[in-house]
């Protein structure tokens, strides 16, 4: 599917994406969700509060790039 759209590989298409040459929503069989696994080590604290509360939950501002690595 990627060399159909003139890329030779996965990387180059990301980066094409990265660079705004092609949007996702041009992308017909890529869908434009992503899912992640929960974070390896599991979570800090408990899913049940939000993240102020001293929970997960919620808007947590620059934390989330924490979170995210830990997931990916």
């Amino acid at each position: 599917y990627i060399q159909k759209l003139g890329f030779h590989d996965f990387k180059e298409l990301a980066q094409a994406i990265l660079n705004g040459k092609i949007s996702i929503k041009d992308l017909r069989e890529l869908k434009p969700v992503f899912r992640l696994h929960p974070p390896s080590g599991g979570f800090k604290y408990t899913i049940k509060k939000r993240f102020g509360a001293g929970g997960e939950l919620g808007y947590r501002g620059s934390a989330i790039n924490d979170l995210v690595r830990k997931m990916a």
